[in-house]
């Protein structure tokens, strides 16, 4: 085995995904392809074997990801006669971040506040995955070119992360009308694109102005 794709994916796969296992000297025996295996095994050894299908065009062997409950890596192996196994170290990680506390909860109208996100499963993935998206609820909330607003947040470790804010002129409704004093939410991407949402609401508030002095 040389490679895996893809190499992490959200816990339990819910969409049903298919892992490519890629690698060198691929073949059935005797042309019998009917017992192609991958094992998935954890840190303490327990092992999840699935049915392998053998891609001859390509030399690539297919399996379905398993629908594991918990965010862990699990080593990944493939044998051709269910009984004789490669071990080189290849890697699938299953991820499930989720968001339990956000800090503060009042956020200025500037968009000068950073956000400190408390949960677990936090990975940092490439930029196009490591996202939260900016929402009232189930609706999505628009920011430049009408587009659903996102940042993208960094993680300190699995359990905490920090992300900036939008300034409130900047985050609008689909009807067009400005968020204002309404509330709204942050969501995590998870890995295969969605967003896992919460109930924590966040507000902009109104800040102080200082319009005279006297003596």
């Amino acid at each position: 085995m040389t490679a895996v794709s893809p190499t992490y994916g959200e816990t339990k796969n819910p969409k049903g995904l298919n892992l490519t296992i890629y690698g060198e000297n691929f073949e059935c025996p005797n042309g019998d392809c009917s017992h192609v295996k991958v094992r998935f095994t954890n840190d303490i050894g327990d092992k999840i074997f699935e049915d392998g299908t053998f891609i001859a065009s390509d030399k690539t062997v297919t399996c379905m990801i398993p629908r594991y409950p918990a965010p862990e890596t699990l080593s990944v192996d493939v044998s051709f006669n269910a009984q004789d196994f490669t071990n080189d170290n290849e890697k699938y990680g299953f991820m499930d971040p989720y968001i339990l506390n956000i800090q503060p909860r009042l956020v200025s109208t500037k968009g000068t506040t950073t956000l400190s996100l408390s949960g677990y499963g936090f990975v940092q993935m490439e930029d196009t995955k490591s996202l939260v998206a900016v929402k009232s609820l189930d609706e999505n909330l628009l920011c430049k070119d009408g587009q659903l607003c996102t940042k993208i947040y960094k993680v300190t470790d699995e359990h905490h992360a920090t992300v900036s804010t939008y300034e409130m002129a900047a985050v609008n409704r689909k009807n067009t009308s400005n968020i204002e004093w309404h509330a709204w939410n942050v969501y995590m991407m998870n890995p295969d694109g969605d967003y896992t949402p919460n109930k924590i609401d966040l507000f902009y508030y109104r800040e102080l102005e200082l319009l005279s002095v006297s003596s």
